[in-house]
């Protein structure tokens, strides 16, 4: 079974990947590329919104995921409705949104647009039925990696970086030297140290479930108008 981690990049998409015993990484531009390249990847979590909100269909789980995450819930950005992903202009998009919730969009959510967009637009038309692609929250990882207590330092920090290593190495010492590996083939203006960190993150909890389950993070409101799962992996059992 090939599962991964994947966070969003000023490149693209970084990806770790674990497959016979051993992780990998690439980078990607597009969404599509990372899939179609990947053609024996089983499962994804990935830190993207997944399931949007729509007339008749909301999404809760973020509200969830902020209680959850006290002292770093400012992690947590509103999703843009679906109207708001498609609208052809940022500014329409925050108009669109602000009409559908009554709620703005910061600049972290209008950065993540596109990137959203990209995983929506794969989701509805994806005839891979055997790829399975679940939104996940690093930070809610970290939790679980750490005995359920939150790590409150920010992870743009050194202090934060060296934190969420040291939770990291204690399951998979190697990442030690993944990190590093990836940090010296890659350029900051491609990936983030923290870009590297949350991907790590993600593909553990991925390999770590895949001798149980994965648990996830659910709310009233579990499936969007193409019946798309809201729900954020987070723990393995």
């Amino acid at each position: 079974m090939e599962v991964a981690g994947v966070d969003g990049c000023p490149a693209g998409w970084i990806m770790v990947k674990y497959t016979s015993g051993t992780f990998y990484h690439q980078i990607h531009q597009h969404f599509d590329e990372l899939v179609s390249e990947n053609p024996n990847l089983t499962r994804i979590l990935i830190d993207i919104p997944v399931g949007l909100a729509s007339p008749g269909y909301p999404r809760t789980i973020d509200q969830k995921l902020r209680k959850q995450l006290r002292g770093r819930s400012s992690t947590v950005f509103n999703t843009p409705v679906r109207a708001a992903i498609y609208a052809p202009h940022l500014s329409g998009a925050r108009s669109v949104n602000e009409q559908m919730t009554g709620k703005s969009l910061s600049i972290q959510s209008l950065h993540l647009m596109d990137k959203i967009k990209q995983v929506d637009q794969y989701l509805i038309t994806a005839s891979r039925k055997t790829l399975k692609i679940y939104e996940s929250h690093p930070e809610l990882c970290f939790k679980s990696l750490n005995n359920g207590r939150t790590l409150l330092s920010k992870k743009s920090t050194k202090e934060g970086l060296r934190d969420r290593l040291l939770v990291l190495t204690q399951y998979e010492p190697s990442f030690k030297y993944l990190y590093q590996s990836i940090l010296d083939s890659t350029l900051r203006k491609q990936v983030r140290r923290d870009d590297i960190v949350d991907a790590l993150c993600l593909c553990l909890i991925n390999k770590l479930a895949l001798h149980g389950d994965l648990q996830f993070l659910s709310d009233a409101n579990v499936k969007d108008e193409y019946s798309i799962d809201i729900k954020i992996a987070y723990k393995w059992r």
